[in-house]
């Protein structure tokens, strides 16, 4: 049996320009950690309907609750900005609010860390009529907008091939601690580097970027061409080339992409946008890079409950 030595197998690698495998993953020991803050920013409680249900037909009732920002400043949370929520259907109540285009809207504008805002809508439940004489509900459904944003910072570790052969003459494990971190709110932008690290320099390395919702609200997709587009911004020392990407311009010795295609988000997952990074500079030793994703979004939350009406009886 023919036993390769750790020098054969690097030098077995080395012919390959792309990295797609685990490559020296014995020579490698890649211990990168993901720093992940909470997801929830505003969240609605404390719903009540007043009084009691069942409301009396062609009476009125008030429907009450908080939109609370769930976060604090001294873990760095942002206020949630132009908070508005959206009353959309109530069945055959009726709203005593002025309705406009279908719906009743309600500003609340911002939302700080710890803070909360009171909501009441003023109703008038059904006629007997309307009820057909007997018991029914009102489905009341809302929606509770507010903007936020997402910011990812990941790292990518290179090591050139002259420390590589050294390692692998000397049966040396080179380490590498890459760190990412992914800011609180609902959507988590995710950087993944398709290689084990520390990467060899020379080598075209994927990097699969993706958007997930990890709210309590359902976010469909990340537009295209627009100040709420995902951004990623690269070192300049790599070329880049991306699928569902162009790029937009440099700064701070940054190259910045951004999507050109909607990225639909299916089962709570955008699909992923690939990219291609090939250093164009020189390491002797080991090196680590920054790559940098934001995107500025509006987080839609939704609230419902269903009110009881019963009717009122007449004496014959």
């Amino acid at each position: 049996m023919k036993i390769l030595s750790i020098l054969g197998l690097a030098l077995i690698v080395f012919v390959s320009g792309c990295v797609e495998g685990q490559g020296l993953q014995s020579l490698f020991g890649s211990f990168g950690e993901t720093k992940t803050a909470p997801s929830d920013v505003l969240l609605v409680d404390s719903m009540s309907v007043v009084p009691n249900p069942p409301i009396t037909a062609n009476s009125n009732f008030t429907i009450m609750f908080q939109v609370k920002n769930v976060g604090s400043a001294e873990e760095g949370t942002k206020e949630a900005k132009n908070v508005e929520v959206n009353l959309y259907d109530w069945g055959e109540c009726k709203p005593t609010d002025t309705i406009i285009g279908g719906s009743v809207v309600k500003d609340l504008n911002v939302i700080y860390p710890g803070g909360a805002e009171i909501v009441e809508w003023n109703f008038k439940a059904p006629t007997n009529q309307e009820l057909g004489n007997m018991e029914g509900t009102c489905p009341i459904r809302f929606k509770v907008n507010y903007d936020y944003s997402a910011y990812t910072t990941s790292d990518l570790v290179l090591v050139s091939e002259k420390r590589l052969k050294q390692a692998a003459k000397s049966g040396e494990t080179l380490t590498a601690n890459p760190l990412q971190t992914q800011s609180r709110g609902p959507l988590k932008i995710t950087i993944d580097v398709q290689a084990d690290q520390p990467v060899r320099s020379d080598l075209t390395i994927p990097v699969i970027i993706s958007v997930k919702d990890t709210g309590s609200g359902l976010y469909q997709y990340v537009p295209n061409d627009t100040d709420k587009s995902l951004i990623v911004k690269f070192p300049k020392d790599f070329d880049v080339s991306c699928d569902k990407m162009k790029e937009t311009g440099q700064d701070n010795n940054k190259v910045i992409f951004k999507n050109n295609v909607k990225l639909d988000l299916i089962k709570g997952k955008s699909v992923p946008v690939r990219c291609d990074l090939t250093f164009n500079g020189n390491i002797e030793d080991m090196k680590t890079f920054n790559i940098i994703a934001e995107m500025n979004y509006t987080y839609p939350l939704y609230g419902d409950l269903e009110v009881r009406v019963k009717p009122t009886y007449e004496g014959l």
